[in-house]
Formats: structure tokens, C-alpha cells, sequence
């Protein structure tokens, strides 16, 4: 594997192309081809355990396994790993097929930080949305959810493992003619999202926008879940109401 490391790779290491990511441990950089992993230390003192987790999604969803939503290109970083500079590196040459974005942080029994930003298409943030937020109408946990009237901002930080769990955000109307015909008997419209496929990075805190439905509602009730188990039940994590009037969202 290294050998293409040994005879093309110093290229890369020594005209390194912009950084995408910047951790205490890791420095990432991205090519159209490759991925490279700087730590910073040696490859020698870096622990055998040190493993590194590497989720691509694809642009279409045909050119992965059926039934898989990424392709899981994890390693060890002792396998893949060269001292090159004083520092310890890792080349991973990415897939062929067009990819939307990818998910990548380093794993050691738990996960210590994981960037959903770090894309090849990265999802495009309106700053101007963020300017004068003023406070969170919803704080839980490493989360802080604000309201523009037109839009619920979504921010945490991006290294909480939490990040990984898919959202849940239902609107649920004063008027149940307000929803589609197939919406009604459930009571409130769904726009759950995950923060890999919806997620920005401003000024190095995660960031979702999500649109608020245009006719006059009651209440949101919004929070996470893990995914389906085998039994095929989802477990809340967390959830909240927000309130809805005429001056907006008061939590509860």
C-alpha cells in the first residue's frame, strides 16, 4: 500500500494542500483523491488501539452496497501509517464514485471527535442568519437551538459523539388541514434530519438550519433518537417541546 506513499506520496506531504480539519491530535488535509491523516507525534509513540473512523456517502446511493447508507473505509492507524517530518502520517486513497461528504474522527473504545464538515460538497451556511440570534430558545445537553422566526438554527459542538444521532423535529399545527392529507391522522409534519447530511461548520461549531413551516403552529416537539435495532424500534435520546405563539418559541 505504501509503496505508492514511498514513491508519489512525499509529493503530497511536502506541498500540502489546504486544511480541512484541525484537532489536538490531527491534522486533515484533502485532495481530490486522498485524505491525509498528520498526527502529532511519531508514528512509534502513537497506540496500537489508535483507530480512525472514515464514513463516505456517496452522491448516489447505487454505486454502495443495497441497504448501507456509507461505505466504512475505518483503519488503524498503525497499519496505514508513515513518519515522514518528524510526525506520524496516513494516506487513504477515497473511492472512485462521486461523493457528497464524508464523516471522519479518530476512535479509541469511544469516539473523540467526529466532523461531519470536513465534505467535498459542504453544505452551504447563510452567515447572515446567524448574525443577531440572540439566545437559545432551547439549550439541552452540548446543543443550542435558536429561532430566527423563519428558521430554527441548530449549533453544537462538533467533537460531541452525540452529533451522530439522527434528529427528530415535528411541527405540529393549530390546524390539522394545514398538513398534507397523508400528514393528518398523525397530528404534526416530520423534517427529522441528520447533522451528516444537513450540517455546516461556522467559525468551528456545527451548524444546521432547518425551515419552519409557514402556517401557524402549536407546538414543536423536537430531540434525537438512535437509529432501528434489529427488533426495529428507535429509542429517544432526548426530546423538548417549544411552544408556539404569535411571539414565537418558549421552551419546556
Amino acid at each position: 500500500y505504501y509503496s505508492r506513499l514511498v514513491e508519489n506520496g512525499h509529493d503530497i506531504l511536502t506541498d500540502l494542500p489546504n486544511i480541512v480539519l484541525r484537532t489536538s491530535q490531527y491534522e486533515i488535509y484533502l485532495t481530490e483523491r486522498t485524505i491525509l491523516y498528520t498526527a502529532s507525534e511519531r508514528c512509534g509513540d502513537i497506540a496500537d488501539h489508535a483507530r480512525i473512523v472514515l464514513q463516505i456517502f456517496p452522491m448516489n446511493q447505487s454505486d454502495i452496497p443495497e441497504g448501507n447508507n456509507f461505505a466504512n473505509l475505518d483503519f488503524f492507524l498503525r497499519d496505514f501509517s508513515v513518519t515522514f517530518g518528524e510526525k506520524c502520517h496516513a494516506v487513504r486513497f477515497l473511492p472512485t464514485y462521486p461523493i457528497a461528504r464524508f464523516w471522519t474522527g479518530a476512535s479509541g473504545g469511544e469516539i473523540r471527535f467526529i466532523y461531519p464538515g470536513a465534505s467535498l460538497r459542504a453544505v452551504d451556511i447563510d452567515t447572515d442568519l446567524l448574525d443577531g440570534l440572540g439566545a437559545p430558545v432551547l439549550e439541552h445537553d452540548a446543543w443550542r437551538i435558536y429561532s430566527t422566526g423563519r428558521h430554527l438554527v441548530f449549533t453544537g459542538a462538533c467533537e460531541n459523539d452525540r452529533i451522530r444521532y439522527p434528529f427528530f423535529l415535528h411541527f405540529y399545527p393549530v390546524d390539522l388541514s394545514d398538513l398534507p392529507e397523508g400528514r393528518r391522522e398523525h397530528g404534526f409534519a416530520a423534517r427529522d434530519f441528520h447533522f451528516s447530511t444537513e450540517a455546516g461548520v461556522v467559525e468551528d461549531t456545527c451548524v444546521a438550519v432547518r425551515e419552519i413551516a409557514d402556517y401557524p403552529l402549536d407546538y414543536i416537539h423536537v430531540g434525537q433518537y438512535t437509529p432501528a435495532g434489529q427488533d426495529g424500534e428507535t429509542e429517544k435520546i432526548w426530546e423538548a417541546v417549544l411552544e408556539w405563539d404569535d411571539a414565537g418559541p418558549s421552551s419546556e
